[in-house]
Order: C-alpha cells, then sequence, then structure tokens
C-alpha cells in the first residue's frame, strides 16, 4: 500500500533507493557483463575445436550461452540481454507514456537491426534471418506504438491498426515455423 507520509528521496525511503541501485547494477548491467566477461576469459574454450575434457565440460554448462552463434560472435549473447532489458524495463525510466519513450525503443531496435546484418552473428543462416526479421518486427510494432500515441484515430483507423499489429506480430511467429 502506498504511504504518503514517506518523502521520497530522504529518510526512511534512501536506504530502498540504495539497495535498488545496488540491484540493478547486480542484475541489469552486472549479469550481461559478468557472461562476456567469463565468456571472453574461456573463449579458447569455444573458439578451439579440440574435444578436451574441460572444453566439453565448458560447452556442457555454458553452451547455451555461446553455442548458436559463430565462434567470433560467442559474446553476442550479452548484447542480446542488454537490449532485452532496455527495450524491457530500460524505457520505463524514460519519459512514461510519451513518443520520446517509443522513439528511444525504437532507436534501441535499430541499433539492435544494424548490427545483426552487419555482423551475422548466428551460427545458422536461417537465425540470422529470423533474428533480423523479428526485429524489424519489433520496429514496426514501435512505429505502429507511435502512431497509435500521436494520432487521435476513429474505430475504423484502430481496427485497422489492431489488424496490422496481429499481422506484423504473427509473421515472425509464421516465418519461425516454416
Amino acid at each position: 500500500m502506498a504511504s504518503y507520509s514517506v518523502k521520497c528521496w530522504e529518510g526512511e525511503h534512501m536506504p530502498y533507493v540504495t539497495l535498488m541501485v545496488i540491484c540493478l547494477v547486480i542484475y541489469v548491467v552486472g549479469i550481461p557483463i559478468t557472461s562476456v566477461a567469463w565468456l571472453r576469459r574461456k573463449r579458447h574454450l569455444i573458439q578451439s575445436e579440440a574435444n578436451s575434457v574441460s572444453g566439453q565440460l565448458f560447452r556442457e554448462a555454458y553452451g547455451q550461452l555461446f553455442a548458436s552463434y559463430n565462434a567470433r560472435h560467442y559474446y553476442f549473447e550479452g548484447v542480446e540481454m542488454i537490449k532485452k532489458m532496455i527495450l524491457a524495463g530500460g524505457l520505463v525510466l524514460v519519459a512514461p507514456g510519451s513518443s520520446v519513450q517509443i522513439l528511444i525503443g525504437i532507436l534501441v531496435a535499430f541499433a539492435f537491426f544494424a548490427t545483426v546484418l552487419q555482423l551475422k552473428p548466428y551460427e545458422d543462416a536461417t537465425d540470422n534471418k529470423l533474428q533480423a526479421f523479428a526485429t524489424a518486427q519489433i520496429i514496426m510494432t514501435l512505429l505502429a506504438g507511435l502512431v497509435i500515441q500521436t494520432d487521435v484515430t476513429g474505430e475504423y483507423q484502430e481496427i485497422v491498426m489492431s489488424v496490422l499489429l496481429i499481422i506484423i506480430n504473427g509473421s515472425v511467429v509464421v516465418l519461425g515455423l516454416v
């Protein structure tokens, strides 16, 4: 329950703010950076084709972090985690409910889209195409959200936008199944 007697950013609120910042650093920044640092430290086990016992144990324990990617792009799961955290949680902090929030989401998704197209980080070419298509879908969904946010539409336009969003989002599922 909200307590309006507690003043924000002072008194008993500050220990909670401190705890939140520590958790934010550990979870949002720490996990991706630690994952990439750990993989970088062990990249010789990732990039070698040797079937050593230590290499096999490492692949069994941490393979989900790099197995889908080219050996050169072993770190890309960290990039993916950061993108997800920015789009899912970081945008909440940027002008909530505004078109600027959506615009920043579009810019983040577009930067990731360009990165995927340039690096082609996945081992399988189909995965590269699917990731590019899914990221384009995120951009189109955010663009539709921007249109909805900035335009006062009638019932007809709402129906058209709803159908368009269903098609945009459903197309990734269809493409993934094909």
